[in-house]
């Protein structure tokens, strides 16, 4: 069986405060994109057969235990009757990007086992072993636009339309630590809420939706402001970076010319 795993950006993202937990509270809009990761996965016949995990694609260089499929799998199999299983994950979304790809791999795994394998799974049950792998995974099950707030877990529809606009990635190959991001940042509450923001038209944007990370992180890796400036020299309606970095986006109303980018890695989407 192969399953697509998408991805998302932040529409804004707020850092509000700081919780004795040591997590932060955020506020944010998430909105998905089709830029996709493939899994494959096979049932292996032998019972009691450990979890097999391969990659290709982009190198993943971590130990493949702090995988969030292996994550999953790994929980599951403490609570529920699961087969064994040969995942063979082919990464094209990048890593340390600021765009969820391994919150949707979980996520997408968890729906798949759902359908054949776990159908007195509820709804609830999913969303808690899903906040157990990672904030962002929660979104991903039901993969609409939602407004993300609490650590990320708090998820809701968010209704948004960007029909006929035009959305652009640039992800220039560095890879920024969410830990450290975080570690840059001063938390403080928003002056106006997300949803406010969002609710008025894309062209008022560019002066009120702001993602908190920029700053610390365009600090010390000024490419990353070069890159958002250009891409409103190329027409964005809109451009920011998406979570903790490094990839950067621009709403357009055409697709613009992107050679200059060529060195990077750049994905083109239609909105809805």
């Amino acid at each position: 069986m192969f399953i697509k795993s998408g991805c998302k950006i932040n529409l804004g993202l707020q850092i509000v405060e700081k919780r004795p937990d040591g997590y932060h509270n955020i506020n944010s809009v998430f909105l998905p994109v089709m830029w996709q990761d493939i899994i494959e996965l096979i049932v292996i016949p032998e019972q009691n057969k450990p979890i097999v995990l391969k990659t290709s694609g982009i190198k993943i260089d971590t130990d493949p235990q702090f995988n969030t499929i292996y994550k999953l799998l790994t929980l599951l199999k403490q609570n529920y009757a699961i087969p064994p299983l040969y995942v063979h994950l082919h990464k094209c979304i990048p890593m340390g990007a600021g765009l969820g790809g391994g919150s949707a791999n979980a996520a997408e795994v968890l729906k798949y086992l759902k359908n054949h394998f776990l159908s007195t799974l509820t709804d609830t049950e999913a969303l808690i072993l899903l906040s157990k792998i990672g904030s962002d995974c929660v979104f991903f099950w039901n993969t609409e636009p939602a407004i993300i707030r609490g650590t990320g877990s708090q998820c809701h529809t968010f209704s948004i339309s960007l029909k006929g606009y035009f959305l652009v990635l640039i992800y220039p190959h560095l890879n920024i630590s969410t830990a450290w991001a975080y570690s840059q940042c001063v938390p403080k509450p928003a002056e106006i809420d997300i949803a406010d923001i969002l609710s008025k038209p894309l062209n008022t944007w560019k002066d009120v939706l702001h993602n908190d990370f920029e700053a610390p992180v365009f600090k010390a890796y000024p490419l990353l402001d070069q890159i958002k400036q250009n891409l409103y020299k190329k027409g964005a309606v809109y451009a920011s970076m998406s979570g903790s970095g490094s990839t950067m986006y621009g709403i357009f109303n055409e697709i613009p010319d992107l050679s200059e980018f060529a060195m990077y890695s750049c994905f083109t989407q239609t909105l809805q």
